[in-house]
């Protein structure tokens, strides 16, 4: 296992580094900018690494993962529902860097993942008592083929698990850019409620024909509205209430086959729908009145660069599906951005963006770095969040604001803060 050592070019530490004592020491990555010679010698030479699948006992990996010193305890835990597949390594640091005994880690391997590392992620259930391994493996595809049914089971066995407020949905190379203290506090700023991405679902995804309402499966009800179908990214952001209803008071299985299919993008209905259809009563649900106006609804749950037209670039040169992939290029941007969650980044592309992430978070957990403050007025006030605490404590003026786009949310986020 690489475990949290430095990585190197050329011999020489770049991000991380171990001191005497056993305590990180940033080495002033913070003051560079993307034209700097230094991101650019490293972006030349990137680091990455080889898929390690070698098994180790309980004993390493608890000295690996563990926290060095006693965490301060947190106001609530999070709950992180994960499928996976390859890239151990990866996993595992993403678990380190997250890691606090309040919180609670569910995943869900992929049927397609070979048989070392399907044994690896089992062990790390016996090895921690709030690692929790889905029983049933599903063949889930890149365009989502699967991916409901796997997050459904995590969702479910983590609700027997006391102490989380709020789930986050991830997938394989998803990197996590907050703290654990950054996410308890982002997460009490929702106050209840949910962050789900919420788009327009495309005819050809949701054709008119394409009915859905509650007696087709979604709830024990007796409503006869016709659901608003949306689409959205598959990482959201769920409070606890919000998956006590997904479990207990809502019969999802019909639902969870009808968007079962192996068409790219099925995935992205659900949840996305779930939320805006104020007939259901989904705890911390949103409205589809943004929806109806042509505006997406923001999310804080997931960062992604699409390179969606041929005068978008990604920094780092490579996209995979539309989806730039992070390098460290990137790195000073992401840091200012509000979102828990970065998707993607690949460890045979390059291992620095991840490695100086979690640099950042590990400075931040133990060693209380405040390189960039929580702007709490930016979660306190999406629309979704200040429509959640109106329904629940009504105003006589209250006013939906909608926003337009995501990608217009987070280009104006970027302007309005100062450049690393």
């Amino acid at each position: 296992m690489r475990g949290p050592n430095a990585l190197e070019i050329g011999g020489d530490v770049f991000c991380l580094k171990l001191n005497n004592s056993g305590a990180r020491k940033n080495l002033e990555l913070f003051g560079i900018s993307p034209s700097d010679d230094y991101l650019t010698t490293i972006a030349n030479n990137r680091p990455t690494i080889s898929r390690n699948n070698e098994s180790y006992s309980c004993t390493r990996l608890r000295r690996s993962i563990l926290p060095p010193v006693p965490l301060r305890r947190m106001e609530f835990g999070v709950a992180f529902a994960r499928i996976v597949y390859r890239d151990y390594d990866l996993i595992v640091d993403e678990l380190r860097s997250s890691y606090h005994p309040q919180n609670n880690f569910c995943y869900s391997i992929d049927r397609k993942a070979d048989e070392t590392f399907r044994s690896n992620i089992r062990q790390l259930a016996r090895c921690f008592s709030n690692i929790l391994i889905t029983p049933e493996e599903f063949d889930v595809t890149a365009g989502g083929y699967n991916m409901n049914k796997a997050h459904y089971m995590c969702m479910r066995m983590l609700l027997k698990e006391k102490g989380w407020e709020y789930v986050l949905l991830l997938q394989n190379h998803d990197v996590i850019i907050k703290s654990p203290y950054e996410m308890v506090e982002i997460y009490s700023l929702l106050g209840g409620a949910n962050d789900v991405h919420v788009s327009r679902c495309p005819e050809e995804l949701c054709s008119p024909e394409m009915k859905w309402t509650p007696q087709s499966g979604t709830s024990s009800k007796t409503l006869d509205t016709t659901i608003e179908l949306a689409k959205g990214a598959v990482q959201v952001s769920l409070s606890r209430a919000a998956v006590q209803w997904l479990i207990d008071t809502v019969n999802l299985t019909t639902t969870l086959e009808k968007l079962n299919k192996k068409t790219y993008g099925y995935d992205e209905i659900m949840m996305a729908s779930l939320q805006v259809n104020e007939e259901l009563g989904m705890p911390g649900r949103f409205t589809s009145d943004c929806l109806l106006q042509g505006k997406d609804t923001r999310s804080i749950s997931r960062l992604s660069t699409w390179k969606n037209g041929p005068n978008v670039t990604c920094k780092s040169g490579y996209a995979r599906k539309s989806i730039c992939i992070f390098g460290i290029e990137d790195f000073p941007s992401i840091l200012k951005y509000p979102h828990v969650m970065a998707n993607k980044m690949l460890p045979e592309f390059d291992y620095a963006i991840i490695e100086c992430i979690h640099e950042v978070i590990f400075n931040r957990t133990f060693l209380n770095q405040d390189d960039h403050p929580l702007d709490k007025g930016y979660y306190a006030n999406m629309p979704n969040v200040r429509y959640n605490r109106n329904r629940k404590r009504p105003i006589s003026n209250f006013k939906l604001t909608c926003v337009r786009s995501q990608d217009e949310i987070d280009d104006s986020y970027t302007r309005a803060k100062v450049v690393v």
